[in-house]
């Protein structure tokens, strides 16, 4: 007899204790935010956290609930991802086991059922798995794959002996997880009993692997002698969780908290942003929270940033120029002259040097609107001048002034000036590469009168250039300017040019003309402009050009510079001399025949040359004769260096055949002399020579080796009149589509006859690959099989991209592998894959002691705690025992899916083994509108009849007790779905089942 108790104080006492504890929660809720890790993917920032509300997980925050500040700086631009509680996550898993010697036993047997555990709560349809094993070395047992039979059948063949290899296991669960997971959320779950004393790999390549492609890496550990710090330390810094018991029967429930985890994405949420300046510092990053569950909160974690020099932007500073009249303050701009490309502006400092003797510091400020506009400086005296200090952070894109400087002048009797230097450019951190450009500071007397300045801008040195022979610039332009630094007008100002005519030739306008404008106020300028020519030189020369400024109240100043004018370069010309050739028919030659070229070369120049060589380009036809040969085409003039206006010669013997046809050819000399070349050509006629023989060079239209299938086209050239092959062809062109050698004879108008060159042309083979099929095919959804391509090819190209011999094939459809020989030639084959569509998930419902699955038309398998139950073959099963219990549905294509256990803690029914009570009666059948059910023997019973259509849909349809006698029912079917209705007659502690179809 089972008596069932129901403490209901103690329900009374825990409800009452959730209403206290709900309204506290209530009146005190406050977020809790858990920043786990700032994980590094450069350029890509990811944050990984959760959030608490009120003692619960929270999901449903928003981008605008957050704060993000990077070294105090807003970062503005992020994606948060959170996963969805309604929503499980298809997973990925590479379960690698330690199988050392140590594990043998408990630890083994253990580690069984907690993988067992881990794949009965997959799917059977997207979630998948991988297992590996390691000892001395990794065994990838089981590729990643849906099929939880496979995986079953992989751990029951569990190995053991050896060392322990964890690292090395480890990082090819990952490999795996990554290569092969197909997956959003992928994992890697790692078991041992023991210490590494076998891995080539270490726990920092694992974590570096795994953060690049976002794999979590679950660690285990089995009793008390393993590295506990490096596991945790693994799996801490990849998202995952590490686990250690000493007692292997809790593997269970570890494998089934992970499990888990993954389904959840591991119940965290995740911030991504990125950054553009790698420059090895380290960052502290604060996540906020904001007025969230009634309540805001903030944590903080540190990176550190890759070193790149190329993510390093040039930050150009410049003192500006200023000048001023003695005694008075001026005001120096620091400028930046380049625009940032980062909008954070990092700590800097800088020295400021200057002469004491020439000015003096007063005071630095930031003009409104400048990158420093309201930022703390601090400004201190060294020896040899101030140091600057911007110690805090500013946001700008913009370039221009930063600050002034505010200078005191010194009392001078003449025009005086100083330079003010930016040294030390230093910055705290930050992607600059700092550049600082120098200003000048010049102070003028108190003029009593008007006091003039003069300026000339001309080029300091010109360039001859050999194309146009000549110096540039052409022409040179001089820019004469009178500055008034006094304070009162200078009048009638007349600009006077003085230059050496030997060295420049003035081209306008004259040499004395008024400035523009005559007259010049104070503060103002007067302007007059030259231009000049300069003359060729010899030698590497200079000359002074000058020019001087009368006023009719101001004395004459003058100003002054100097041009460095080089030398031109050698100057060569070149002569070919070829001779007249004319057939000799008495003696059958060409008179001459060889025949002698010779180049004359001059040097025009007033500068002698470096070592001059010639060099002879022959036309087709004419080729070296004795003594001269192939190496001889460059040789040293007879005088190889030249003095001006000298000249020398070089020479070549060369002979031609007979031709049959007259022929115009050019020869072509050139003359090299250090970097100077000249070139110069002669014309050589060949006459034709009645009755000969010659021969000629095919034209191959492409190349002569190539694969099956191409062609190449071989032409004997124009002008002939008849052509024959030796094929048979007598046409011009012949086309050739096989391996062989070919050549033509010609003959011409007048009778000669001419014979080409032999030419050979090799055909490849086709390669005719044949795809081999591992594995079943047609397969189920969620299988895959291998196919391969066949080995001994240089490259292969599959249709879905891969450039692997081998593929796996997961989906249906036309696959083709194209492959390359040696040759590069080319070949395909192509496979149809068929898949069988997935089968739908079954679910298990209960109606008292009996399961009835959701599937219907299928072939049924009842499993209890795994193991399968004899002779449980129908869509219903009646349970005799309590247990956690599965069903198999298996289609006509032998393609299956399971259900998700279905736990049976208390049994309701009569006791096992009495034989059915009554019969059920069920008509029509197949029933349209109404199903009439009949039992001959009620007994006075309890009665519950339950209907479940075809969509799983179960509907307790009468519950009641039965008269004495017979029990009937008519149960209309307006809301049953058409198809199978399997109906459930419970009376008393027995049960009945039928199946009607409802049209």
């Amino acid at each position: 007899m089972n008596v069932r108790v129901v403490s209901m104080p103690c329900r009374l006492l825990f409800i009452a204790l959730f209403s206290i504890c709900s309204a506290t929660g209530v009146l005190q809720a406050q977020p809790n935010l858990t920043f786990k890790r700032a994980t590094v993917n450069w350029p890509t920032i990811e944050l990984y956290f959760s959030v608490g509300c009120n003692g619960s997980p929270a999901y449903n925050m928003a981008k605008q609930d957050f704060r993000i500040y990077e070294n105090g700086i807003e970062v503005k631009d992020f994606i948060l991802d959170c996963p969805d509680p309604t929503q499980r996550c298809a997973i990925s898993a590479a379960i690698a086991v330690d199988v050392s010697g140590s594990m043998a036993g408990p630890g083994q047997a253990g580690a069984k059922q907690a993988m067992y555990a881990f794949v009965n709560l997959m799917d059977g349809v997207f979630d998948e798995a991988a297992i590996l094993w390691f000892s001395d070395q990794v065994t990838l047992a089981q590729t990643m794959t849906t099929n939880k039979n496979a995986l079953r059948d992989t751990i029951t063949a569990m190995p053991s002996g050896g060392p322990s290899a964890v690292w090395d296991g480890a990082y090819r669960g990952v490999q795996e997880a990554i290569n092969q997971g197909t997956n959003s959320c992928r994992g890697v779950i790692v078991l041992t009993d023991g210490g590494d004393n076998a891995s080539t790999r270490t726990p920092a390549e694992i974590i570096t692997l795994a953060n690049s492609k976002g794999i979590k890496v679950y660690s285990v550990g089995l009793g008390s002698s393993i590295n506990s710090v490096e596991l945790e330390l693994v799996a801490l810094l990849t998202g995952g969780k590490y686990y250690q018991t000493p007692n292997a029967g809790e593997l269970v429930a570890i494998f089934q908290e992970i499990a888990t985890l993954m389904f959840q994405r591991n119940q965290e949420c995740m911030i991504t942003y990125t950054r553009s300046c790698a420059d090895n510092t380290m960052r502290n990053v604060e996540l906020q929270l904001r007025d969230f569950c009634g309540g805001s909160d903030s944590k903080i974690k540190s990176y550190r940033a890759p070193l790149d020099t190329a993510t390093f932007t040039e930050f150009r500073l410049q003192a500006g120029d200023v000048s001023g009249l003695s005694a008075t303050e001026v005001t120096m701009p620091i400028q930046l002259l380049t625009p940032l490309t980062h909008d954070v502006l990092n700590p800097f400092s800088f020295v400021l040097k200057f002469d004491p003797a020439c000015v003096a510091f007063k005071s630095l400020s930031t003009p409104p609107g400048s990158a420093l506009d309201g930022q703390p400086i601090t400004v201190s005296p060294v020896s040899e001048g101030i140091r600057v200090e911007v110690p805090s952070r500013s946001t700008s894109k913009a370039g221009g002034r930063l600050m002034e400087v505010t200078l005191l002048l010194s009392t001078v009797t003449d025009t005086t000036c100083c330079p003010v230097e930016i040294n030390n450019l230093v910055f705290a951190d930050g992607c600059y590469t700092p550049v600082a450009e120098h200003g000048e500071v010049c102070v003028f007397p108190t003029p009593e009168e008007p006091m003039v300045l003069c300026t000339i801008d001309v080029p300091r040195t010109l360039t001859w250039d050999r194309a146009t022979g000549d110096y540039l610039p052409r022409p040179i332009e001089l820019k004469a300017r009178a500055v008034n630094m006094g304070n009162s007008a200078a009048l009638n100002s007349i600009f006077t040019l003085t230059y050496d005519s030997t060295a420049l030739e003035l081209l306008s306008p004259g040499s004395i003309q008024p400035g523009t404008p005559a007259d010049v106020a104070p503060g103002n300028w007067s302007d007059a402009t030259w231009f000049l020519k300069a003359k060729p030189r010899a030698t590497l020369d200079s000359t002074v050009v000058s020019y001087t400024i009368s006023f009719d109240n101001h004395k004459t100043i003058d100003c002054s510079a100097r041009i460095t004018i080089p030398p031109t370069d050698t100057d060569i010309s070149c002569v070919l001399d070829v001779p007249t050739i004319v057939a000799d028919t008495v003696s059958g030659s060409y008179d001459p025949m060889p025949f002698t070229v010779t180049v004359t070369a001059v040097n025009n120049g007033p500068l002698p040359t470096d070592t001059v060589w010639a060099t002879i380009t022959l036309p087709p036809g004419v080729s070296f004769a004795s003594p001269d040969g192939p190496t001889t085409a460059t040789k040293m003039l007879s005088t190889p260096i030249l003095a001006p206006n000298q000249s020398s010669t070089a020479s070549w013997v060369l002979e031609h055949p007979l031709s049959t046809s007259d022929r115009d050819l050019t020869i072509t000399t050139m003359l090299t002399s250090g970097n100077e070349v000249a070139l110069c050509q002669g014309m050589l006629r060949i006459p034709r020579f009645p009755g000969a023989t010659f021969s000629f060079t095919l034209n191959a239209g492409g190349p002569l080796s190539f694969c099956e299938g191409g062609s190449v086209s071989l032409d004997a050239g124009t002008g002939y009149a008849s052509y024959r092959w030796n094929t048979g062809s007598v046409s011009r062109r012949l086309t050739v589509t096989s391996s062989g050698e070919y050549f033509c004879t010609v003959r011409t108008s007048g009778g000669d006859t001419g014979v080409s060159d032999t030419v050979r042309v090799v055909v490849h083979a086709n390669p005719s690959p044949v795809i081999a099929v591992s594995g079943p095919l047609p397969f189920c959804a969620g299988d895959s099989v291998l196919l391969d391509a066949g080995a001994g090819y240089q490259r292969y190209l599959w249709s879905t991209g891969s450039t692997d011999r081998m593929i796996y094939a997961k989906t249906a459809g036309a696959f083709v592998a194209t492959v390359w020989n040696a040759e590069n030639c080319e070949g395909r084959d192509t496979i149809e894959v068929v898949v069988y569509p997935a089968v739908q998930k079954p679910t298990v419902q209960r109606s008292g002691d009996s399961l009835l699955a959701s599937a219907a038309g299928m072939v049924y398998a009842w499993y209890r705690d795994g193991m399968l139950i004899p002779g449980a073959g129908t869509q219903g099963l009646y349970v005799t025992q309590t247990g956690s219990f599965v069903v198999r549905v298996t289609d006509t294509n032998g393609c299956w899916a399971e259900s998700d256990p279905f736990p049976v803690t208390v049994l309701d029914a009569a006791p096992v083994g009495l034989p059915p009570a009554f019969t059920l009666h069920a008509w029509p059948d197949p029933a349209e509108d109404v199903i009439n059910l009949r039992v001959d023997d009620a007994g006075g019973q309890s009665v519950r009849v339950v209907l479940t259509d075809a969509l799983g849909r179960a509907e307790t349809v009468y519950e009641g007790r039965a008269a004495q006698g017979a029990f009937s029912l008519s149960v209309p079917l307006a809301n049953i779905a058409r198809g199978p209705v399997f109906i459930q007659v419970w009376i008393g502690g027995q049960v009945q089942t039928r199946k009607v179809l409802r049209l």
